[in-house]
């Protein structure tokens, strides 16, 4: 929350007085509750921006923004309103605004612009992708015993499980029969209440990169638990720990059962990786004999796209975004902290510009006139002296940050130049991974560049190895 915002425009050509304007996120019972001035002005055909952190110094509001979506208005000093913005839930580093500046459309920007226009040509679109269809194959089996968690993992091997494509269920009358390809009644009428399915599906590594939204589709019949690569993200009709015969906690009426519920796992795209994941779901049935059982499932996301107009700021912005990755952290070196270090690595296909790019949170880094080859890579070191005395003088070092890498663990934020406010990395690493980067000599090395951003904050996605800069 500390990188969020709220801009005003003005459209006149004079200036505008905010010295006794308040911001609120509550206009009804709260229309004060952040005062704009005193001596606070925007030109003509200006923009002032207000960062929302629970703050009262100028140039903050005191509330935050809240993710899901609310009211923002903008009131006098007779708390008549001036204008309201209602948004609706929001995604990481991408804002949402007026289309163009003053207008009555809005748009969502995948580059946040802070103080300046909006893209006079940004157009809200979501792409939709299917990553899992409903009728891919899958692997099924009722179990007879206790299995544990193991078979929700993606390296399980279920090659004697029951290969089918479609729903799973059984139906003694009539109304799920067209809804699954699997008839389990033989398995589970008066026997098992629980069914185990897995569908593999592959993510490529455009698909990871673009995704802002992840869902997952389902028609039950009663309940079901699931999981996304071991990660449990969804269940209903469900409490407490599954085991391996549980049933579910109610029931569903056949038209709630044969209907797509949407499932928002967006929270999880992290969870996903590049190549092959497995959706593991545990359907489970009210009783034993009960007359019908169903699940069918799909796996889907979305990529939110915004044209921004073509300047090169923004055409710069987009190669950095999809290109620089913090590949390498050396936080705690076992010869102290003056040679910790942080490593970058340009994982596109061309030269990129560093100029600006800024590290921050744990450690305060803009970057001066620099370029990254396809392939290479740039330290930002805390020593470089010390670090090229240790490592060579060969290793290609930016410069060095001030403040320290936490010895615990902390957050880190790579940021696009300003003033573009997106992240093109935000992340926390922890002591707690690996014991032997902590101290013991070792780094934390990422195992795939390729991966989600949102992939960065998870012990599985780094390993420990010997410190390697720039190499």
């Amino acid at each position: 929350f500390e990188d969020d915002f709220i801009e005003l425009y003005n459209p006149h050509q004079a200036p505008v007085d905010l010295s006794d304007l308040y911001l609120t996120d509550n206009p009804i019972t709260q229309p004060h509750k952040s005062r704009l001035g005193p001596l606070s002005f925007i030109a003509g055909e200006g923009f002032a921006m207000f960062t929302a952190n629970e703050n009262d110094r100028p140039g903050h509001v005191d509330f935050r923004l809240s993710p899901d979506g609310e009211m923002i208005a903008l009131v006098d000093a007779g708390f008549n309103e001036i204008d309201k913005v209602i948004y609706s839930p929001q995604t990481t580093d991408v804002s949402y605004g007026r289309v163009p500046d003053g207008a009555e459309s809005f748009g969502f920007f995948d580059l946040p612009t802070p103080g300046v226009a909006n893209p006079s040509s940004g157009s809200a679109t979501v792409n939709i992708v299917t990553l899992a269809p409903e009728d891919a194959d899958k692997r099924v089996l009722v179990p007879a015993r206790d299995m544990g968690g193991a078979w929700t993992e993606p390296d399980f091997d279920d090659s004697n499980w029951t290969l089918c494509a479609g729903g799973v269920g059984y139906e003694r009358s009539s109304g799920y029969e067209d809804y699954f390809t699997l008839d389990l009644e033989p398995q589970m009428y008066g026997g098992n209440t629980t069914c185990y399915i897995r569908v593999p599906f592959n993510a490529t590594a455009d698909q990871l990169a673009g995704l802002s939204e992840l869902t997952l589709r389902i028609r039950r019949d009663d309940g079901f638990v699931a999981y996304l690569n071991g990660v449990e993200v969804a269940r209903r009709n469900f409490t407490g720990t599954p085991a391996w015969d549980s049933r579910a906690d109610g029931s569903c009426s056949d038209a709630e059962a044969v209907a797509f519920e949407n499932v928002d796992m967006s929270n999880f795209i992290g969870t996903l990786v590049r190549g092959e994941n497995v959706l593991a779901i545990q359907g489970l049935n009210r009783s034993a004999t009960s007359s019908d059982f169903l699940i069918s499932a799909e796996v889907g996301g979305g990529i939110a796209v915004v044209e921004s107009p073509s300047l090169p700021e923004f055409a710069k912005a987009r190669e950095l975004l999809a290109g620089l990755r913090v590949s390498e952290l050396m936080y705690h070196a076992a010869g102290g902290n003056n040679l910790d270090y942080i490593e970058l690595e340009n994982i596109g296909q061309t030269t990129l510009d560093l100029t600006g790019v800024r590290l921050a949170d744990g450690v305060d880094f803009t970057f001066p006139e620099t370029t990254l080859e396809a392939g290479r890579h740039v330290i930002v070191a805390a020593d470089a002296a010390a670090l090229w005395a240790t490592y060579g003088t060969s290793i290609n070092v930016a410069g060095e940050y001030s403040g320290n890498l936490s010895n615990d663990g902390e957050k880190v934020v790579l940021q696009l130049p300003l003033p573009l406010k997106a992240a093109i990395l935000r992340f926390e690493y922890s002591d707690r991974w690996y014991p032997d980067t902590d101290g013991d000599g070792y780094s934390l090395v990422m195992t795939d560049p390729d991966i989600h951003p949102a992939a960065w904050g998870l012990r599985e996605s780094w390993s420990s190895a010997a410190p390697s800069p720039g190499r």
